[in-house]
């Protein structure tokens, strides 16, 4: 019982974020080892899972103050609370993390600003629609279903799937060729 307690008072409450940010980054990382081994790549780029688990870290925080802001000005778990949350969630959210993916993950591969600008173009349509298949649902059985403290959590064991849908849309060219 020790340790249940220990779960309780530190991880999940004294260092809440610091938990969020460990697991995000963790998941996002094993989300891009899974898809290369997916993709059978003959050498793993370890590079591309590093930057994939610190976008997870990046990206981690915000999430974890998001929930906070969302549960401040729409607190409840009734049927028009958990709507607005998650409309919110996809229309103020989805977009900036969509963005801030591919902004980062290119800044990281050093690309420049016209580079990081068109692969925005090329991308972020089709990952953003891709996101409202993924996260509507998800969202709401977080919003009803999951207390506060374990959301982020929550959306990182949905985010180690995604983050394998990431991966790919990330490193393989979208253009359509005629």
């Amino acid at each position: 019982m020790a340790w249940r307690r220990f779960l309780h008072e530190k991880v999940f409450t004294k260092y809440l974020l610091l938990t969020n940010v460990l697991v995000c980054g963790t998941l996002d990382g094993l989300g891009d080892f899974l898809e290369q081994k997916r993709e059978r790549v003959q050498s793993h780029n370890w590079a591309r899972t590093a930057r994939m688990a610190s976008m997870g870290c990046v990206l981690a925080p915000i999430g974890h103050y998001w929930f906070q802001v969302l549960d401040r000005y729409l607190p409840g778990r009734q049927l028009a609370s958990v709507g607005k949350k998650v409309i919110l969630d996809m229309v103020l959210m989805g977009p900036f993390e969509v963005a801030a993916f591919y902004a980062g993950m290119c800044a990281m591969e050093g690309k420049s600003r016209e580079n990081i600008w068109k692969e925005l173009k090329e991308k972020f349509l089709l990952t953003y629609e891709l996101e409202w298949l993924v996260w509507p649902p998800a969202q709401a059985i977080n919003f009803f279903f999951i207390p506060l403290h374990f959301r982020v959590i929550y959306c990182s064991s949905i985010e180690l799937l995604w983050s394998m849908v990431l991966s790919y849309l990330k490193h393989h060219s979208l253009a359509v060729t005629e």
